[in-house]
């Protein structure tokens, strides 16, 4: 018996069972399909605590711990990428403001394969 972790986005995966140098299964090919296809970002404390989440299944129950959300922010001097991972179905992001100066900047959060942008954030 064995066990896979469901991907953090939708993909297709071709598994084959082995016994070294004796035996090995035929292939089989697994489709998964998206876990969400959109989820809340919500702005706080000026705009310097962004909150991802709660990330929820299609069937409404909160993801597994362990799930990277990629924050990306662009500015005119400004070009930062963050890489946290959830926890109760949320991440949080603070940001520093000697590493991320008061601006307008565009924030990309990525997560599960599923981008959303919020443009001219003002810090």
């Amino acid at each position: 018996m064995a066990s896979m972790i469901h991907p953090e986005k939708a993909e297709q995966w071709s598994v084959t069972a082995a016994v070294a140098g004796m035996a090995s299964s035929n292939t089989i090919t697994m489709e998964f399909e998206q876990v969400f296809d959109n989820y809340d970002i919500q702005l706080n404390d000026g705009n310097r605590t962004i909150t991802v989440g709660p990330l929820r299944s299609f069937m409404g129950q909160i993801i597994p711990d362990g799930v990277t959300v990629e924050l990306i922010i662009n500015g005119k001097m400004i070009n930062e990428v963050y890489l946290k991972q959830t926890y109760n179905g949320l991440v949080k992001f603070k940001l520093n403001p000697d590493l991320i100066p008061n601006g307008i900047y565009d924030f990309k959060v990525t997560t599960g394969g599923v981008t959303r942008e919020i443009k001219k954030v003002k810090l």
